[in-house]
């Protein structure tokens, strides 16, 4: 296995458009979310979302705690040429209504220029935009960056 992963690395690795992606998404995905990191290294893109890794809870003051996740967060988006975001179906009947910081990424990633890959439904106006790239499944996409740049016969 990390014959193939090496190889796959050293072979995609110099023609992935995608060199760097950040996974957004809610926290209670987080163990979902480590094994897409892990596929995503696989084929050699490095992935930014230190939030996707970090294991152990919070140990400072209470009211740092989200100042310093905010902060690594967003350092992680800016480094990122890519986001992956895990959107949801809402949880209220309010059309495009859902909560999560998963939205503040995706406006600085659109801020920012970056490329934005949807994985899920497009949860609200911003997701419709015509340069979102947008996929059902995390397989789908993972597919299409493995293969992108290859041409089809």
């Amino acid at each position: 296995m990390d014959f193939l992963r090496l190889s796959l690395s050293h072979y995609w690795g110099s023609k992935l458009r995608t060199k760097k992606v950040y996974l957004a998404s809610r926290y209670s995905r987080r163990d979902e979310l480590v094994r897409y990191a892990g596929l995503l290294r696989t084929i050699g893109i490095e992935v930014t979302s230190r939030w996707v890794e970090i294991e152990e809870a919070w140990s400072g003051p209470e009211e740092t705690a989200g100042v310093v996740y905010a902060t690594t967060d967003l350092e992680d988006v800016l480094e990122a040429d890519t986001i992956i975001c895990f959107t949801e179906e809402p949880r209220a009947k309010v059309p495009f209504y859902s909560r999560g910081g998963r939205h503040v990424e995706f406006g600085i990633a659109i801020g920012q220029a970056k490329r934005l890959i949807v994985v899920g439904p497009r949860e609200n106006i911003f997701y419709m935009l015509t340069r979102i790239e947008q996929f059902d499944d995390f397989i789908s996409a993972l597919k299409m960056l493995y293969f992108e740049g290859e041409e089809v016969v």
